[in-house]
């Protein structure tokens, strides 16, 4: 049997992408799957370095170099793999020398820049990769959400919404800082407000924050958010719990901080309606400015200024919403190029 073998480098967002692929993957080729981790330790100043040596390793790296650019303490050679996905530029060396040790087919999900795009035999990716001859352009961020795995989720927070006699039930993904976002104290009592001021006219909601939220501004939605409007809320830094699926599967409409391209793929994923809230400063990325664009040209998402969330007034023929499984039909394309590809050569050998 084939075996689907994930590299983890560390990165939540980055593993989503990964085994969301290689689950539909396997699912389509009948295969298995195994993550193994792999956390790049290698100080930032030696990275060109390694990329170097990576360039010119026609067998892969060393095991002795693995072990010391990796947290890596298992055997090296018990691996095995026909097929090797990964997501994130940290894991990429090792799964590049990985994939050339054992001839396996490595599938990169994202853009690989700036580490060259001839070390992956197929990418997907949500913006052009040019030169390579192996790009499956995806519409998002690959992740583990569609339409069919939210159905019949969430039933208990619908019933509570359908009681609370509320017009409209919306999942609020709350985020923070990155860099190419920052957030103010404004940006944070405008959300407050346009979550109290749309709870006046019907809304309800179902909030959750993240890791990424910073706690003094959980505290001050905990403290401002008017209880009254809550169906569910989770806190992350006072309780974490994993609810986006049901929350997905309850709501009408989700709203998610822009700051996170992953939690507003996995939203658009599902088949729902996206608010993407846009805080006052936005530091411009030609990545998430390509994604987000292709997103609201498709009518999948609407970009709203978080100073005028409470003025939506949301309409159902605004957005086109995802109707099929992503991560499977990208399997389906992937699987023809594996079989089209068999027994050639792999992983940009030098």
């Amino acid at each position: 049997m084939t075996h689907v073998l994930v590299i983890d480098e560390g990165h939540a967002g980055h593993l989503t992408q990964s085994r969301g692929l290689a689950t539909a993957l396997a699912a389509r080729i009948g295969a298995d799957t195994e993550i193994v981790s792999a956390k790049l330790t290698l100080r930032g100043l030696l990275r060109p370095l390694l990329q170097l040596a990576t360039d010119h390793a026609r067998h892969g790296l060393p095991n002795w170099v693995l072990r010391l650019a990796y947290d890596w303490s298992d055997d090296i050679g018990a691996l095995r793999a026909e097929v090797i996905v990964t997501s994130g530029g940290k894991g990429l060396y090792f799964a590049t020398s990985l994939a050339r040790r054992l001839g396996a087919t490595l599938v990169f999900c994202g853009d690989p820049a700036p580490l060259p795009a001839r070390w992956c035999d197929v990418i997907l990716s949500p913006v052009p990769v040019p030169g390579h001859p192996h790009v499956i352009e995806t519409e998002l961020l690959l992740t583990e959400m569609s339409p069919a795995r939210i159905v019949g989720r969430g039933g208990e927070y619908r019933e509570a919404f359908v009681r609370m006699g509320g017009i409209r039930l919306a999942a609020l993904l709350v985020g923070g800082d990155s860099r190419s976002h920052r957030y103010t104290t404004l940006d944070w009592r405008a959300l407050v407000d346009g979550i109290n001021r749309l709870g006046a006219t019907g809304w309800r909601w179902l909030i959750s924050t993240s890791p990424r939220t910073p706690p003094a501004v959980e505290a001050m939605l905990r403290s401002l958010v008017d209880p009254r409007y809550l169906v569910k809320s989770v806190w992350w830094h006072a309780r974490p719990e994993r609810v986006v699926v049901d929350f997905f599967g309850a709501a009408d409409i989700v709203a998610v901080t822009q700051d996170s391209l992953s939690m507003l793929s996995e939203a658009m994923a599902a088949g729902k309606p996206v608010l993407s809230l846009v805080p006052a400063e936005v530091r411009h990325s030609a990545f998430l400015e390509s994604v987000l664009a292709a997103q609201e040209a498709r009518r999948r998402m609407i970009r709203v200024p978080i100073a005028r969330l409470g003025d939506q007034a949301v309409r159902a023929d605004q957005f086109m919403t995802v109707e099929s499984d992503l991560a499977a039909d990208y399997a389906v394309r992937v699987a023809e190029l594996l079989s089209a590809r068999s027994g050639t050569h792999h992983a940009g050998q030098p």
